[in-house]
């Protein structure tokens, strides 16, 4: 800005600072105030009789007095400081965080002989500021698995503890679809799930099963609710996920355990109590589980099998028929072996290990 401006073009410029919503202030290089706008009176509290012809120090903190001399040493050398972000102090000796945009004042002569200051206060942004990075680390920090994402399943945010579940670090997921983590038989679940979020609804420790990095499937509970931007706009959704796991097994123990008794409460014949048995540890705890009974003769003979995979019934039945099991061998037999698939027959002990 240089002075001696016309008296019109000067009047325009007044009438602008006076109806700022910033605080405009100007001074001299020696740091004396010598304008004070009414946005200025109502930031930092002093009338312009109170301001002009004091030291800008008086709105300075005591600690930060230094700052004012680094920012006269960057006016004389021409330069403007474009929104610095520092603290001020008012009248009644309340603080404020205020954003400065200050630009030399030169003469006709194009001398730097001030300074013009324009204050925003940014108290409530800082504090909005904080408050998101406490919320953050709040986030981080928790054991329970917090996943943010967009209306459109687009992963935002993946704290540690979903880190520790799912197997993907924030890195590799965040920008991927949520899908990611839904089984191939599961996916239809985040089309179910969105539509009621949209709908304003919370769904409420939603049971079901998500898949991790390495394959493995995990059981969860879920809650997923809304987020909604300050205009109330729905812009995504949260997933806070507990890992039960450990309760689903012990449950289904108990389940098996329940209806193992009532077998063998059913029936006295062997037979069917083994068969049941059998079926039931198969698949809930074992992909195929195998009973041996010692006969009259001492021999260990195939009493039941039960396998997820009915053609293994076979393969073991004919493997037992060929190489019967040794009671006298100075170790128990384990046999894992290759089929042949031609033939869909067991190999001999041979090709076995």
């Amino acid at each position: 800005m240089h002075l001696h401006q016309p008296l019109e073009e000067l009047g325009i410029y007044e009438a602008i600072i006076a109806s700022s919503d910033d605080a405009i202030v100007s001074k001299t290089l020696e740091g004396i105030i010598t304008s004070w706008n009414p946005a200025a009176i109502s930031l930092f509290g002093y009338t312009a009789q109170e301001a002009i012809g004091q030291s800008v120090l008086l709105i300075i903190p005591e600690e930060l007095h230094a700052e004012e001399k680094e920012i006269l040493k960057t006016l004389r050398q021409g330069k403007r400081i474009e929104h610095f972000e520092t603290v001020r102090q008012r009248k009644d000796g309340t603080r404020v965080e205020v954003s400065l945009s200050i630009s030399p004042v030169k003469d006709r002569n194009g001398t730097i002989i001030g300074a013009t200051k324009i204050a925003r206060d940014i108290s409530e942004r800082r504090q909005a500021e904080r408050a998101r990075l406490h919320l953050a680390a709040l986030v981080e920090s928790a054991d329970t698995p917090i996943i943010g994402k967009t209306s459109e399943g687009i992963i935002t945010s993946w704290n540690r503890a979903a880190q520790h579940l799912y197997g993907y670090s924030a890195q590799e997921v965040v920008g991927q679809p949520i899908t990611l983590i839904f089984p191939v038989d599961r996916q239809d679940e985040f089309i179910t799930i969105m539509e009621r979020i949209r709908q304003g609804e919370r769904v409420e420790l939603y049971e079901t099963v998500r898949q991790c990095k390495d394959g493995t499937r995990v059981s969860v509970s879920v809650v997923v609710s809304p987020i909604y931007d300050h205009g109330g706009l729905l812009i995504g959704a949260s997933d806070i996920a507990h890992d039960i796991t450990e309760r689903k097994r012990v449950e289904a123990q108990e389940q098996i355990l329940a209806q193992l008794s009532q077998v063998l409460a059913s029936t006295l014949d062997y037979q069917e109590t083994l068969t049941a048995v059998a079926h039931l540890a198969v698949p809930r705890l074992a992909d195929w589980c195998i009973i041996e009974l010692v006969n009259a003769a001492g021999h260990l003979e195939l009493a039941e099998f039960a396998s997820i995979d009915p053609e293994q019934v076979r393969w073991v039945r004919t493997l037992r028929e060929r190489f019967p099991v040794d009671p006298d061998a100075p170790r128990g037999e384990l046999r894992c072996c290759a089929a042949d698939t031609q033939n869909s027959t067991p190999r001999s002990p041979m090709s076995c290990w």
